[in-house]
């Protein structure tokens, strides 16, 4: 239908309670074509509202990125085209991430800690140097992102959704598994 609203997720369970986890699972996006607006969907209780859709924290596709469409990459709908990495710069902000494959299962593992303010994210066992928010602006590829939240994003996480928002879309998930050590794709 088209409708930017549509979305599917199932919520990892525990993120709620834990200061710091690891969120593994398989996913596998059935289509391409700019349908994908989120994969991860991370509640943060300083930024919400209620209204997930506006407010969490998401890794998606950026849109309209041309050449470089399908790279995954931190993003509030709230802050629009504010982006980590800046994909939108291309070079070495879009050589730091990954392009999504579809129709290809991947393993994901979300890796975050609200005592450090730090996220970040490993693909097939791979960590993701452009996935990973520090909080320091002098190091990594979230200058641009820190920039837009004054110089400090706190992370305090409410809750983290698995799936998918935007076009009517297919995300298969499978294997979830939330550990406070780290789990691993093997």
């Amino acid at each position: 239908s088209g409708d930017s609203k549509c979305y599917g997720y199932v919520t990892a369970p525990k993120t709620d309670t834990l200061v710091s986890a690891y969120v593994r699972f398989d996913a596998k996006v059935a289509s391409g074509g700019g349908n994908l607006r989120w994969l991860l969907l991370l509640d943060n209780v300083d930024q919400k509202s209620g209204n997930y859709d506006q407010n969490g924290i998401r890794l998606r596709i950026p849109q309209n990125l041309g050449g470089n469409s399908d790279l995954l990459a931190w993003n509030r709908d709230a802050v629009q085209d504010t982006v980590a990495p800046n994909v939108y710069a291309g070079g070495e902000q879009a050589a730091s991430t990954v392009k999504l494959s579809y129709n290809q299962w991947a393993c994901y593992e979300l890796y975050y800690d609200e005592e450090s303010d730090r996220l970040q994210v490993s693909i097939n066992g791979a960590l993701v140097p452009g996935l990973v928010l520090d909080n320091d602006i002098n190091t990594g590829f979230d200058q641009r992102w820190l920039e837009s939240h004054g110089g400090n994003f706190p992370i305090d996480l409410s809750a983290v959704r698995i799936g998918f928002g935007g076009s009517p879309g297919t995300t298969f998930i499978d294997n979830l598994v939330v550990s406070e050590s780290p789990i691993g794709c093997n």
